[in-house]
């Protein structure tokens, strides 16, 4: 009798730990099928449009800037190596391009970073283009960003005409050939 007790308290506590983690692994699985949904954003494509609020507070639409200038969409992350070897590139082109081109940082995958932590990586890199801190990552997610740093290049059409994932020597040039500066 104490074995059968003793099997049925266990089997009671299987089940409450399954239905207490059924709702977790669902809504896991979910996202995960969403994000293999999301198809590869490729040269030619229309991104999707995203809004934000740069640190400045400055509004940003990615779709407002159709036909008036390029725009370079950096995702990276203060705690990225690589991202922290690439900002000076950019801000190098931002200071020599940005009357041509909007570079725009787009922070992602740090949930836990404060503002004031931006502002000392913007410091630190004197850094002269704006930051959106997307707190949520979900413009990662939308553009399918799976590693950092990951670069797209927006023609003035608004549609895609570079995506770079990965700190690699000779960017600035690249970004110079793909957008026909001098």
């Amino acid at each position: 009798m104490r074995r059968i007790s003793i099997l049925l308290v266990l089997a009671l506590i299987t089940s409450l730990m399954f239905t207490a983690i059924a709702p977790v692994y669902g809504q896991d699985m979910e996202d995960k099928e969403e994000k293999d949904a999301t198809e590869e954003i490729l040269v030619g494509d229309t991104p999707p449009d995203f809004s934000g609020i740069t640190l400045d507070d400055v509004d940003f639409t990615l779709s407002e800037m159709a036909g008036i200038s390029p725009v370079i969409v950096d995702f990276w992350a203060t705690w990225c190596g690589p991202c922290r070897a690439e900002m000076p590139i950019l801000n190098e082109f931002a200071m020599d391009y940005g009357e041509e081109v909007m570079v725009l940082g787009v922070g992602t995958w740090m949930p836990d970073t404060e503002t004031e932590e931006l502002w000392e990586f913007i410091d630190e890199y004197e850094l002269v283009f704006p930051i959106m801190h997307n707190i949520e990552s979900d413009v990662a997610a939308a553009y399918n960003v799976t590693g950092i740093p990951t670069v797209y290049v927006i023609n003035t059409d608004g549609t895609v005409a570079g995506v770079y994932v990965g700190y690699h020597e000779g960017f600035y040039d690249e970004l110079v050939e793909l957008l026909g500066l001098e």
